[in-house]
């Protein structure tokens, strides 16, 4: 059983998948005529993310999906802490791709704003909903399910890079990467799937909501209009910075609660608990060695489409 190769075997494949996928989906649309948001992502989805997960499940039936996926309840307080912690980290995540916006072109932005043409329900559902349960499944359950012989740390920070390059977007990777690090600990700490879609869900969905308000209210003379508006202004978001960081703070205590709600605080130490590395044997250095280059290859395969996007 090598499952740390065989995930970043598969992380290799859904990248290859995600570039020519992109093509595939464009061609699709155009010879179909396919406008609305909504169906462009779940066309897009299905075919990047539902169909490889399908494949992998098929290819390696020794594991349950529902095992591997962890789709487990957790306690309540668990959603609650959850919530919490969404909201906290976003003001930090905003300054940092204030930061990256320097360096790279904000392209998610041009996208959003074409997307102020439809209708704001079929724009959260496609920006927010899919890709919370969709990503969530594909980073923190079949990857992280991989890292399980990795300390929570160590998984997490894998899971992270991982997140960050499946975005195919330089401006995105950084604050992407911090933010999968965090929901795969959050993942960890509840031992189930559904707080990080929550997560997930919430912090696409925010900027969706802030982006239309922006608009609905652009020109009006009200406090909620002008906070929208210095919102989208990237100096407006440095002000705010040690704000960003106390409230960090916050997201923090929120996810370390979570480990003691759900009686996994040993984890936090670096103990083994059951369903994380319990029952596992060490992960040997070959294994390790080998997983990590599959690893680095996407990482370098990232760079490199970076740099040929930049000079283009």
């Amino acid at each position: 059983m090598r499952e740390f190769t065989r995930v970043n075997r598969f992380a290799m494949a859904m990248l290859v998948v995600m570039i020519v996928g992109s093509g595939i989906v464009s061609t699709i649309t155009a010879w179909l005529q396919i406008e609305g948001i909504l169906t462009r992502y779940i066309l897009t989805y299905t075919l990047q993310f539902a169909f490889p997960l399908c494949v992998y499940f098929f290819l390696y039936r020794d594991h349950s999906p529902k095992q591997v996926l962890r789709l487990k309840k957790t306690k309540g307080y668990t959603y609650v802490l959850t919530v919490i912690f969404a909201f906290a980290i976003q003001p930090l995540l905003m300054c940092l791709s204030s930061l990256s916006t320097m360096i790279f072109h904000n392209y998610l932005n041009d996208s959003i704003q074409g997307y102020l043409k439809e209708p704001w329900w079929a724009v959260l559902l496609a920006t927010a909903l899919i890709p919370a349960v969709m990503e969530e499944l594909v980073c923190r359950g079949v990857y992280l399910s991989g890292c399980r012989r990795w300390n929570i740390y160590g998984a997490a920070a894998l899971n992270g890079v991982f997140f960050g390059v499946l975005h195919l977007n330089p401006q995105q990777a950084v604050y992407a990467a911090i933010f999968g690090f965090s929901c795969a600990l959050i993942t960890l700490g509840a031992d189930s799937l559904w707080p990080a879609m929550l997560a997930h869900f919430i912090i696409n969905g925010t900027q969706i909501l802030m982006a239309f308000g922006a608009q609905a209210l652009a020109g009006q003379d009200s406090l909620l209009g002008w906070l929208l508006a210095e919102r989208q202004k990237e100096e407006s978001l440095w002000k705010v910075l040690p704000v960003s960081i106390l409230l960090a703070g916050i997201a923090v205590w929120c996810l370390i609660r979570i480990y003691y709600v759900n009686r996994r605080q040993e984890l936090l130490r670096g103990k083994r608990v059951e369903g994380w590395t319990m029952k596992e044997a060490p992960l040997k250095a070959s294994e390790r060695f080998e997983g990590l280059c599959w690893l680095g290859g996407i990482v370098l395969i990232f760079i490199t489409l970076s740099c040929m996007v930049g000079m283009a």
